[in-house]
C-alpha cells in the first residue's frame, strides 16, 4: 500500500473511532490546563481567557488535524454554536465566530514535513481584529496575552499520555513556525506596544488643547497668551506674575478661566488719608475715591469731605464723621448734617467769608462738640444785605430694584432758593461795591432723579458667573462683558447705542442687548446656558 493509501486509512480510522465514542484523553487534559475566560462577562477581567466549552461536544485533536476522505461528513459540518462577540444580550455558553474555510490554508501545508514534496504554502489570510477585549468594544483591538509560563506544552495538547511516556514526535518545519510559544521577550513588546498607544491616545489631546486666549494686563504691559489653568490665579502664577496684599486682580483669582477674557493686574500706590484728623499713608489699587472708602469698611456716619476726581500717588483724600447741628448767619438758621470736623470746615461749604471783625462761636478752628453742634456767626458791621435766588440741584441716576431691567422711572425736581448775604462798601453815604459773604438755602431744592430697573431673570447671574465669574466690565479681544457676548453680535443686537462693547456698557444695558439674543435664539445661544440645563 502507498504512502498515501496508509494515511488516508489511518485517517478514516481515527474518524470513525471518533463518530463511535471513541475515548479522548488529550481533550480532558485541555480542560484541565485552560482557564475560563470572562471575556463576554460584564466586567471584563484584562488577563483571562475565553470560556472552554463542554468537554463531550469536543471533537478529538486527530480528527482536526486528519480528516476521513469517505466519509459524508467532513470537519466542514461539523456543528459550531454561535458567537457572543456580537451577540446582543451576551450569552457564555457560545464560541466566538469560525473563519471561512476556504480562507484557511490547507493542512498540508501546516503538517507535511517534506517541503519538496508539500504545496507552495499560501499566505495566511489576516483575521479581523477582535473586540472581546475592547470596553467599549474596539474593533481593531487583540485579546491580552497569557503569561508564557502558564501556557501549556503543544505535546501536551495533542496527546497528554504520549507527552508523559515518549518524545514528541519531530514537527514539520511549518507547524513549529505556526505553533512555537510566545517569547517572553514578544509578550513585553507587545504590552510595551498595547501601553505606548494607550498613553498616546491620552495625551494627544492634552498636546493638541490650546487652552483658552487670555489677555493680561500688567505693569503697562498687555500679554496675550494661551493657558490651560482652571483660575486667574493659577493663570497669573503660570505668567510667573507677583501679586502684592494690596494689589488688586479683575477679576478675582479664585474666577474660572474663560477664552477671550481680559485679566487686569493694578498696582497699589501710597495716598494719604485724613480721618478726623488722624493723617496715615494708605496703599491702594482703587482709582476712584469711593471704591477705596468702601474696601476700608468703615462705620456708615464717615464719608467723604474732600477728594480728587482720580486717586493717584500722593493723593490726599479727607474722611469726616457726619455731624448734625445748626448753623446761624447773616439772620438765617440752616441746620446741617455734613462730614465736617471743624468750625472752618463747615463755614467752608456754605461759603461764609468772615470780615476782619467778625467771629464765630465756637472758634473758627474749633473742632465742633459732638455734645453741642451749635455755631453762630457774629458780624461786626451793620453794611450787609442779601436777596433770594433761585437754585437747582444736577440730576441723579440711582438704580430701582424693583424695576425691570429696560424699565425706568424719573422724580421731577424741586427748585430750592438760596439767601445770599452781602457785605457792602460804602463811600461817602454811597454804596460802591459790595462781596457774598455767605451763601444759606432758605427752601433746599431736590434734584431730578432717574432710576433706572435692576431687576432680571436670575439665570443671568448664573450665566455671568459661569462664563466670566460676573465680571460685567470684562473686555476681550473677541468676547466682552459679563455675560462674554461676542463683539460682532454686540453691534449686529444695536449694542453700540450703550458702548463700543459690551464691557463698556453696565450690567443692565449687557441684559438689555442680551434679551434680545434671548428673543431670536434662546439661551442656549450661551455656552453656559447649555451647561446650566437653560436650553
Amino acid at each position: 500500500m502507498e504512502a498515501s493509501q496508509i494515511r488516508d486509512s489511518d485517517r478514516s480510522t481515527r474518524w470513525g473511532r471518533r463518530h463511535r465514542g471513541g475515548q479522548r484523553p488529550s481533550s480532558a487534559h485541555v480542560a484541565e490546563v485552560v482557564r475560563p475566560s470572562p471575556a463576554r462577562a460584564e466586567a471584563p477581567e484584562a488577563d483571562a481567557w475565553l470560556p472552554v466549552p463542554d468537554v463531550e461536544e469536543l471533537p478529538a485533536v486527530e480528527d482536526l488535524l486528519v480528516g476521513p476522505a469517505d466519509e459524508e461528513q467532513g470537519p466542514d459540518e461539523i456543528p459550531v454554536g454561535p458567537s457572543p462577540a456580537r451577540a446582543e444580550p451576551h450569552d457564555e455558553t457560545a464560541w466566538l465566530p469560525l473563519p471561512d474555510l476556504d480562507d484557511l490554508p490547507a493542512i498540508e501545508e501546516l503538517l507535511v514535513g517534506d517541503e519538496a514534496a508539500a504545496p507552495p504554502a499560501r499566505a495566511l489570510t489576516p483575521v479581523a481584529p477582535s473586540p472581546a477585549r475592547a470596553e467599549p468594544h474596539d474593533e481593531t483591538a487583540w485579546l491580552p496575552l497569557p503569561e508564557v509560563e502558564d501556557l501549556p506544552e503543544i505535546t501536551e495538547l495533542v496527546d497528554a499520555d504520549r507527552a508523559t511516556t515518549s518524545a514528541p514526535p519531530a514537527r514539520p518545519r511549518a507547524a513549529r513556525r505556526l505553533l512555537a510559544p510566545v517569547s517572553p521577550r514578544r509578550a513585553l513588546a507587545a504590552v510595551l506596544v498595547a501601553v505606548t498607544v494607550a498613553a498616546a491616545a491620552y495625551a494627544i489631546p492634552k498636546v493638541f488643547n490650546n487652552g483658552d486666549q487670555v489677555s493680561l494686563r500688567v505693569d503697562g504691559r498687555v500679554i496675550s497668551a494661551r493657558s490651560g489653568q482652571d483660575t486667574v490665579g493659577g493663570f497669573l502664577r503660570e505668567q510667573k506674575v507677583s501679586v502684592g496684599p494690596d494689589d488688586r486682580i479683575d477679576p478675582k483669582g479664585t474666577t474660572p478661566l474663560a477664552d477671550g477674557m481680559t485679566v487686569r493686574v493694578l498696582r497699589a500706590f501710597p495716598v494719604t488719608v485724613d480721618l478726623d484728623g488722624d493723617v496715615r499713608v494708605r496703599y491702594t489699587a482703587y482709582s476712584l475715591a469711593s471704591d477705596f472708602v468702601a474696601s476700608l469698611k468703615l462705620p456708615p456716619a464717615v464719608a467723604v469731605r474732600n477728594a480728587p476726581a482720580r486717586l493717584q500717588a500722593g493723593a490726599t483724600i479727607q474722611l469726616r464723621t457726619r455731624r448734625v447741628g445748626t448753623l446761624n448767619v447773616d439772620g438765617q438758621a440752616v441746620n446741617y448734617n455734613l462730614p465736617v470736623l471743624t468750625v472752618r470746615e463747615l463755614l467752608d461749604y456754605y461759603k461764609v467769608i468772615l470780615g476782619p471783625q467778625d467771629y464765630t462761636t465756637p472758634a473758627v478752628a474749633t473742632v465742633i462738640p459732638v455734645d453741642s453742634p451749635f455755631v453762630n456767626v457774629i458780624r461786626q458791621t451793620q453794611d450787609t444785605t442779601f436777596q433770594i435766588v433761585n437754585y437747582n440741584l444736577p440730576q441723579q441716576i440711582l438704580p430701582d430694584p424693583n424695576l425691570d431691567v429696560g424699565q425706568s422711572r424719573d422724580v421731577a425736581a424741586v427748585t430750592g432758593q438760596l439767601r445770599i448775604t452781602y457785605e457792602v462798601t460804602m463811600a461817602n453815604g454811597n454804596a460802591v461795591g459790595q462781596i457774598p459773604v455767605s451763601q444759606v438755602p432758605v427752601v433746599m431744592a431736590q434734584p431730578p432723579i432717574h432710576y433706572f430697573g435692576t431687576r432680571a431673570d436670575p439665570r443671568w447671574e448664573a450665566i455671568a458667573r459661569c462664563e466670566t465669574g460676573a465680571n460685567w466690565s470684562m473686555q476681550g479681544p473677541e468676547f466682552s462683558g459679563g455675560l462674554g457676548i461676542y463683539n460682532g453680535t454686540w453691534n449686529a443686537f444695536g449694542g453700540a447705542q450703550y458702548g463700543g462693547d459690551a464691557g463698556q456698557a453696565t450690567r443692565e444695558q449687557q441684559i438689555i442687548v442680551a434679551e434680545r439674543i434671548r428673543a431670536r435664539y434662546g439661551f442656549g445661544a450661551w455656552g453656559c446656558g447649555r451647561k446650566l440645563g437653560f436650553g
